[in-house]
């Protein structure tokens, strides 16, 4: 219902996901939160953190440093780009390069394109690569390893480490080179593709040089090179998915073998209540997947501690861990939770005796605002008035309690007085606007002003700032059912603004109002179980 915001807003596909947890990955390189791991883009390479190793621990706080355990490069690499996204899952797109990235996955997946050569590092360098074999030198001395005989296998696609490649390869005790078959003399300037002469490439154990194991699967065999703090392939022959996995101890590297082959591509989120159960919620957590190498394993998830409450379904502990606490293995594509529905009440409910007249006495001294409702609305902002109407809705409330209905009906007025200058959709003068370019309903001076109302304007804190306009619009309407019929527009947006149910189907209500318009709960962040206040600035 309101006009859309000044100068500069232009319609978007979609409106912008807010509070998000992948919201820093494509917007800088602070770290994002995709339990267990921290991830970031740096230099156009993706760095994925397991911060539970360095957890530090005050009496303050608790923190997991990020420290670029292991870093995904390619070549040819671009800036990342959020290609799409859900509540569950992120897809990145960088260079050659594709993220699969899903809340609360053991592994990070990433998919390259054919020609891309990949590079795997770290921060700390590797101890060993390739279950216990110490990395080598990248390059063999000048008393290198000597050609193969003339009747030799030569050809790459002979051995199972250059499978890859295309040329000619010399396989030897020190590694496998490519292109060193025709002059001892070029020994020096042999490319070294692998360590060994192995068929498990597509499976790289990592000991990292703080003592920490972490895996590294393939779609299909590739040829490795270490050197110091690199690993890293030649030219892709075809697409090839790379996982990688933080592995805390023998059983978790038993879990992340058996499902490497199964990763997720997209999520949803749903739920459903029923008559017959009306004080239980059925959630339901949902993922697309795809396969590799043939697995038929489900799809491995880990799951925070809250979640045990209601889910329905064996979770088993592991040697993961985040802030929230130790995560559990849960496999399936498809996590059922039974939540139980608080009680809402309106107010303290019966109250009697001396209580009552305490309360009645603490109604009677409290003074109404005089104060013209407009002016003071627009100085004060729109998270100082919700405070104030809040405090208005609660005192009629109490009034009503108490039993003294003329206080409450005074109390009511004020409350419509001062709520209107916020439902009005008047071109020139509305405190409220749509931002057609993100999608919401946001402050005139927030908009102007990303600092404005608490950064209203970039969505921070919305749930608090229309949550307390839409606790009194409820009391309001509650006491005066004509305040309904004449807002119902505003206030449906407002509602949708900050929780919006989203869902299939038509997206228009019976006030003629677009949900669609607007992000599906825009703070609720459903795998961590809370909302975020942060909106679309850093969050951090």
């Amino acid at each position: 219902p309101w006009p859309r915001a000044p100068a500069g807003a232009k319609a978007t596909r979609a409106p912008v996901a807010t509070g998000a947890w992948h919201t820093n990955l494509a917007r800088g390189d602070q770290p994002s939160a995709s339990t267990p791991y921290a991830l970031r883009f740096k230099d156009r390479a993706l760095e994925i953190s397991y911060g539970a190793d360095r957890r530090a621990a005050t009496k303050a706080s608790v923190a997991d440093p990020f420290v670029a355990d292991v870093v995904v490069a390619t070549t040819n690499p671009t800036d990342p780009k959020l290609a799409e996204a859900d509540a569950l899952t992120a897809r990145l797109a960088f260079g050659p390069a594709t993220a699969w990235l899903a809340r609360g996955s053991p592994y990070v997946t990433v998919e390259v394109s054919t020609g891309a050569t990949v590079t795997f590092s770290s921060a700390h360098g590797f101890a060993k690569a390739d279950g216990g074999a110490a990395a080598p030198d990248a390059r063999p001395g000048p008393d290198g390893p000597a050609a193969p005989a003339p009747d030799d296998e030569a050809a790459c696609s002979a051995h199972a480490s250059c499978a890859n490649l295309e040329g000619v390869c010399c396989p030897t005790a020190q590694g496998v080179f490519l292109g060193c078959c025709d002059d001892r003399r070029l020994a020096t300037a042999r490319r070294r593709l692998a360590t060994n002469e192995t068929k498990e490439t597509q499976r790289v154990s990592l000991v990292l040089d703080d003592g920490s194991e972490w895996l590294l699967y393939a779609s299909r065999p590739v040829a490795f090179e270490t050197s110091g703090k690199t690993l890293s392939t030649g030219p892709l022959r075809r697409t090839t998915v790379f996982r990688v996995a933080r592995a805390p101890d023998a059983a978790a590297t038993a879990l992340l073998d058996a499902h490497r082959g199964v990763f997720p591509i997209g999520g949803a989120v749903s739920w459903r209540a029923s008559r017959t159960e009306p004080d239980v919620m059925t959630l339901h957590f949902r993922w697309a997947t795809r396969r590799f190498d043939g697995c038929a394993a489900p799809l491995l998830g880990l799951a925070l501690p809250h979640h045990l409450q209601t889910l329905a379904g064996k979770a088993s502990p592991t040697a993961f861990d985040a802030l929230k606490g130790p995560l559990y293995a849960v496999a399936g594509d498809h996590w059922t939770f039974r939540e139980p529905l608080g009680e809402l009440r309106w107010d303290l409910g019966d109250v009697r005796g001396p209580r009552r007249k305490i309360l009645r006495d603490l109604v009677g001294d409290e003074r109404i605002d005089e104060e013209a409702p407009g002016p003071a609305a627009k100085a004060a902002g729109v998270y100082s008035s919700g405070k104030k109407l809040f405090r208005l809705a609660a005192l009629a409330q109490a009034a009503h309690v108490a039993g003294d209905p003329k206080r409450r009906d005074a109390f009511s007025a004020r409350l419509a007085d001062e709520l209107a200058p916020w439902l009005a959709f008047d071109d020139a003068s509305s405190l409220l606007v749509y931002d057609a370019k993100t999608g919401g309903i946001v402050t005139r001076a927030g908009f102007a002003d990303p600092n404005a109302d608490f950064g209203n304007g970039k969505y921070n804190d919305h749930h608090f700032h229309y949550g307390y306009l839409l606790y009194a619009a409820a009391v309001a309407v509650k006491n005066d059912a004509g305040f309904a019929a004449e807002h119902r527009a505003a206030l449906f947006a407002l509602l949708y603004d900050v929780a919006n149910p989203g869902g299939a189907g038509a997206t228009r209500d019976d006030a003629g109002f677009d949900r669609a318009a607007f992000p599906r709960a825009r703070h609720k962040d459903f795998y961590a179980g809370h909302s975020w206040a942060s909106g679309i600035f850093f969050m951090g």
